[in-house]
């Protein structure tokens, strides 16, 4: 791509799923204020979050990506 988004490095996706409504819209909100603000973030994982989300709210295992890019 030749926009300067892309040669940053600084696009960002989200499945749609996450921000359907809460409690999942809160979710979105964290991976959003990752990517914008990972200064003020370092402690939160939004990956974790949403994994804690699945397993012990929904009672389903968290698989696949839901977001790109996927923080460590």
């Amino acid at each position: 791509m030749n926009t300067d988004a892309a040669n940053n490095g600084r696009i960002y996706l989200l499945h749609g799923y996450c921000s359907e409504g809460a409690p999942r819209g809160v979710i979105a909100a964290y991976y959003i204020a990752k990517w914008l603000y990972p200064e003020y973030l370092q402690d939160i994982d939004p990956n974790e979050i949403h994994e804690e989300y699945f397993e012990k709210w929904l009672g389903a295992p968290y698989q696949g990506i839901w977001a790109y890019p996927q923080e460590s």
